[in-house]
């Protein structure tokens, strides 16, 4: 709980949540653990029978298991995506598109999703990344509005196992594709 603790409290993410996700619920360690269950276990492998609380519950122990060098190097993934993150999407990184009543809250599967992808998107194809962001910021946008699976993947049910492939596999393939 300590590591979930120090990751949520550590600047690369706030900077990147823009201290928005409060720790009164420890909903900030429940996002860090969310990128380190599908991180760690691989989004592939959550299945049909899978629940997100088992997968999150199995996850811990094997955490909890781990030396505190794999830890380290984990820390350094995790700090590393969250700024990328914040580099490449701003201050509506892991949000639905702002609308009409203001910027919406982070949303956890997104959260989850793109900083997944982003932790093992290719370091040496970061740099086309950053150089088509809007571009890919647009796709982003026209996904959310016009692929009503991937919309529903990160709206509803986001435990589902084809839903938590759907947003995952459409976040990866969307990163490799937009900057090709």
């Amino acid at each position: 709980r300590t590591f979930l603790k120090d990751l949520a409290n550590s600047k690369e993410f706030l900077d990147a949540t823009n201290h928005s996700i409060s720790d009164s619920r420890m909903a900030d360690r429940e996002c860090v653990l969310r990128f380190l269950a599908f991180y760690l276990r691989g989004w592939e492998n959550y299945g049909p029978n899978d629940e997100l609380d088992s997968f999150l519950s199995e996850t811990m122990k094997m955490i909890n298991e781990k030396q505190s060098d794999k830890l380290i190097a984990i820390a350094d993934v995790f700090k590393q995506a969250m700024q990328t993150s914040m580099n490449l999407l701003g201050d509506n990184a892991f949000r639905k598109p702002p609308s009409e009543s203001g910027r919406k809250p982070i949303n956890k599967a997104l959260f989850e999703s793109w900083s997944v992808a982003l932790a093992r998107f290719p370091n040496d194809r970061l740099t086309n990344l950053f150089d088509c962001s809007e571009e890919l910021i647009c796709e982003f946008n026209r996904l959310l509005n016009d692929d009503l699976d991937f919309h529903n993947s990160v709206s509803y049910s986001t435990g589902d196992h084809r839903r938590v492939h759907k947003r995952f596999d459409t976040i990866e393939r969307m990163l490799n594709e937009v900057c090709e």
